[in-house]
């Protein structure tokens, strides 16, 4: 593999390098002793601008032309080193269309040396042509994420988060997941796709101007002085603020059936999701979570449920207990009952959505031809007395008890077919 040397190691190590450079082109010459008679006549200068350096300012290499400056310890040379920055690339200097000086990055993969190369000067005293690299430097900034969550709470994360990071959606939110808040879940901006986009982070309070691309992630405008541990304010040090959005608990984003497994406290519905065809399984205990639809379709649910004694209620939500369902609506979701119990049980109390629901907040919750079938299933000779389940008509066979909360927004269009007449 191809290695630098510094200016600083001694000529007898220089041949060498040179020999495993024309025999195996494996090394590279960083000596002159007589390298021009052998066609090394260009020199490239790797200097320091800015840093400190371990032995030397610089680390010089000499090419031949038309070669390829070798990547290899080029971006991380760790005799570079500049406290509270990043070294990214390298950059020679050339006269702009202005005149004045400007930085250009040299890129290893493409650009070759050569007489001709922008940057490359002939250096009359040494009678060789010379190319100087100078590392570009790019801060380590500290940011200041304000997290402003759906209940108006607030939390701040300080963190330094170094060049390469913040301009990459991983970089970036490797930062700032849901652990740094806990209970909480950060919310980024997603499409109507259901896909996330842009970047999820705000210019202001509000949330209204998004920062657009991570490139845009630097201290702009929105820089405000760094400050230490006791909150005073560190000078010549800046921090970059930007604010983002929060959801109140662990949330699962739900794009498709697959996300919507009962597996998660809360949910976030980012498309419509169907489920014709497709297996559903109930909750084995109550909601107490929150299920924020965003104007979203739950489609095709078709499930089966055994009345027994050890299921005295049923509902595709199970039972609702200090819920939140906001903004959501069912679509042609049918609940199977098989019922086969006489009436020494107490009667079953089946719902739509659920059977119960107890101090629980519904804001916007629309069903769409929703259908309950009941099916007498008793065995030969058993008994099937009066009321084996009841449905609430006040809400159309959605719910049965209602206990406590809020209810606003609903709308059922649910039809009962119980051809036995188990019920009432």
């Amino acid at each position: 593999m191809k290695k630098l040397h510094k200016i600083s190691i001694v000529f007898l190590l220089a041949l060498l390098c040179l020999v495993a450079f024309v025999g195996c082109n494996t090394g590279l010459p960083t000596d002159d002793s007589g390298l021009k008679e052998k066609g090394f006549v260009f020199r490239v200068t790797f200097r320091g601008d800015g840093g400190r350096s371990a032995n030397s300012s610089e680390i010089l290499v000499y090419l031949k032309d038309g070669s390829g400056i070798p990547t290899d310890g080029t971006s991380e040379i760790e005799e570079f080193v500049r406290a509270g920055y990043k070294h990214t690339d390298w950059e020679y200097e050339i006269e702009g269309e202005d005149g004045m000086p400007q930085m250009v990055p040299w890129d290893f993969k493409r650009d070759r040396i050569s007489a001709t190369h922008p940057g490359v000067e002939w250096n009359e005293a040494e009678g060789l042509y010379e190319l100087i690299l100078h590392p570009n430097w790019q801060k380590d900034l500290a940011y200041e994420i304000v997290c402003i969550a759906d209940d108006g709470s607030q939390h701040m994360i300080v963190r330094t988060i170094t060049a390469n990071s913040r301009y990459s959606t991983e970089g970036f939110d490797a930062y700032f997941t849901q652990r740094e808040w806990p209970n909480h879940t950060f919310l980024p901006h997603f499409d109507e796709n259901g896909d996330r986009i842009n970047t999820g982070y705000y210019y202001d309070e509000n949330c209204t101007r998004e920062i657009l691309s991570y490139s845009e992630l630097s201290p702009s405008g929105g820089a405000y002085p760094a400050l230490d541990e006791n909150g005073a304010p560190i000078e010549g040090e800046e921090h970059f603020r930007i604010y983002t959005k929060w959801l109140g608990g662990d949330f699962a984003f739900v794009s498709d059936a697959d996300d919507f497994t009962w597996n998660k406290a809360n949910y976030y519905f980012l498309k419509d999701i169907d489920f014709t065809g497709l297996e559903y399984t109930m909750p084995t205990s109550a909601f107490t979570g929150k299920m924020i639809g965003n104007g979203h379709t739950i489609k095709g649910i078709n499930a089966t449920v055994d009345m027994g004694v050890s299921q005295s209620s049923v509902g595709l939500f199970g039972n609702l207990s200090g819920a939140v369902i906001s903004d959501l609506t069912l679509e042609d979701c049918t609940l199977n009952i098989n019922v086969s119990l006489n009436n020494s049980i107490p009667p079953h109390t089946i719902g739509l959505v659920a059977a119960s629901v107890t101090n629980s907040t519904i804001n916007g919750l629309r069903i769409l031809n929703g259908i309950i079938n009941i099916a007498n299933t008793s065995e030969s000779g058993g008994t099937v007395d009066s009321v084996l389940y009841r449905s609430n008509e006040k809400y159309f066979g959605a719910f049965d008890t209602v206990t406590g909360g809020v209810i606003n927004g609903f709308t059922a269009d649910i039809s009962i077919y119980d051809p036995d007449g188990l019920g009432r």
